[in-house]
């Protein structure tokens, strides 16, 4: 009977371990911007609804001159990752053609400190030095990449780091926050395939995230809006070693309460 027990507490172990907390899974499966307004703060430069793209559609599809934020209100969170529990924010993003100035985010944020923002800029101050599992970046100037204000290193500039060109089509941004580090990757043509990956190390523990947004930092030049996010998925991921913990502790409770 000890070794059934510690075998069904190994397993429960294993299907946690899958099995993430989902804080946030938003899909964008409304049936009308009013509709996607009771779960955003719609703002002045809004999202709207797209039918056309998606991952499957609809998507959102950022104003062509958005410069504000549109900031998730459909549940409140506030998390601050650990090692024993990492915290992950991934997004499907979508860009009509590789077109200068397209600006499309998506971050999570506790008002401005501290700031993580991940997506398509046409600015940076930074370019991407560390290893990658393609070709880097060409310019420092339009691409995509990150901005960390208060999470790793303290970079030159504004924060914004460069990790690859533009794209054209669709492409999976995935950032994992541990105490002290962020990583971020991405996938292009969301095949299963991380192109490009960038990690970003502090000594200073991140804080609690409050915000998730969606939003352009700088304004978008004329003609390039149009892109699109879906698909944005906020879980907290335990490690293994936590995992065996928990069910090991369990395993030994039932036995205890089987004697």
């Amino acid at each position: 009977m000890k070794t059934i027990l510690l075998s069904v507490g190994l397993m429960a172990t294993s299907g946690l371990n899958v099995c993430a907390q989902v804080i946030i899974s938003e899909t964008f499966n409304y049936a009308n911007d009013a509709a996607l307004a009771v779960n955003w703060t719609i703002s002045a430069s809004p999202i709207t609804l797209n039918t056309t793209n998606g991952n499957p559609s609809p998507s959102v599809s950022n104003a062509a001159t958005a410069t504000a934020a549109n900031i998730w209100k459909g549940s409140t969170f506030s998390l601050t990752p650990t090692d024993a529990a990492p915290l992950r924010l991934s997004a499907d993003f979508f860009s009509p053609a590789v077109t200068a100035g397209a600006v499309t985010t998506v971050g999570l944020r506790t008002g401005a400190n501290p700031l993580y923002e991940m997506g398509l800029y046409r600015t940076f101050d930074n370019i991407q030095t560390g290893p990658s599992t393609s070709d880097g970046p060409t310019t420092a100037s339009t691409g995509i990449g990150t901005r960390t204000i208060n999470i790793g290193t303290d970079l030159p500039g504004q924060d914004w780091v460069k990790m690859a060109d533009y794209f054209n089509g669709s492409a999976r941004f995935e950032a994992t926050f541990t105490t002290f580090s962020v990583t971020t990757r991405i996938d292009i043509g969301i095949d299963g395939t991380w192109e490009f990956a960038f990690t970003e190390t502090g000594t200073t523990a991140t804080g609690a995230f409050t915000d998730l947004r969606i939003h352009a930092p700088v304004a978008t030049a004329a003609g390039s809006g149009g892109t699109g996010v879906d698909n944005i998925v906020l879980q907290v991921i335990p490690e293994p070693s936590s995992l065996l913990l928990l069910g090991l502790g369990g395993s030994l409770a039932l036995r205890r309460r089987r004697k």
